[in-house]
């Protein structure tokens, strides 16, 4: 079972037992005394400890949303169409569960209440598709700017290849790790781009259907980190070819 289907399913036991402890019987063992207790007082005591229980998944949810806003606002590197939509989609967020709060907090009715408490998982898969939704849009943004250093990186060690070859260097060992550079970020950036066009499309309600295009987009950004730690060690390679292009200088015997 993986992380996100384990969340889920946990999310739903922990609703599920609250409603079970909050509306099912006390259970005593043989020959115990039951207590006496009144069905309004006994009725109006669930209640309240099923809307607490519930209003806390609420708040828990809202505080994750605040710093998660923080985090998307702050980000240098999201691009301002990214940054806009995961915005836009956090508020609504947070907009929805807010006012399925003050419903929870009004309802009278165990039956009713039952139901609102269900669709804070039901409807609001802020833990499984909320949050992975904006560190995957993140780190897809995050990449395009090592792509740019990288970038900067190969054209700067070509040139100095460039320059090695019209000094009559045998620059073949060079080119090739070059090659590989450039072709390793080329991997990293289609690996990562095209991850928030199929992330952030995705329903927060949408759940298990959006399981998989998480799935497919956490593979890709491990790819691309994969390519970019390969881009690295394929720029450490050309600078050591390049170094060992550069004459050691003569040592000339000094008689005494």
């Amino acid at each position: 079972m993986n992380v996100t289907t384990a969340v889920t399913r946990l999310s739903a036991a922990v609703v599920a037992a609250g409603l079970a402890l909050a509306f099912a019987g006390p259970a005593f063992a043989a020959g115990t005394p039951t207590p006496t207790v009144t069905p309004a007082a006994s009725t109006a005591g669930r209640i309240s400890l099923l809307r607490q229980k519930c209003e806390t998944a609420i708040t828990n949810r809202l505080n994750s949303i605040a710093t998660t806003t923080g985090v998307v606002q702050a980000n240098a590197h999201l691009t301002a169409g990214d940054r806009s939509s995961l915005l836009t989609q956090i508020g609504n967020e947070k907009t929805g569960l807010s006012a399925l709060g003050d419903k929870i907090a009004g309802d009278t009715e165990p039956a009713t209440l039952r139901a609102d408490c269900r669709d804070i998982v039901s409807d609001y898969h802020w833990y499984v598709i909320g949050l992975p939704k904006v560190h995957l849009t993140i780190a897809a943004d995050d990449s395009l700017a090592i792509v740019q250093t990288l970038n900067d990186l190969a054209t700067r060690l070509q040139s100095d290849i460039d320059r090695a070859q019209q000094r009559g260097r045998n620059v073949s060992q060079a080119q090739a790790d070059e090659n590989a550079l450039t072709a390793a970020i080329a991997s990293g950036l289609g690996a990562a781009s095209p991850v928030p066009a199929m992330v952030l499309p995705l329903a927060f309600d949408n759940w298990p259907a959006a399981q998989p295009v998480l799935e497919s987009a956490r593979t890709d950004i491990a790819n691309a980190r994969g390519d970019f730690e390969n881009a690295r060690t394929d720029a450490k390679k050309v600078i050591a070819d390049l170094r060992a292009l550069v004459p050691t200088p003569a040592v000339t015997a000094t008689a005494h």
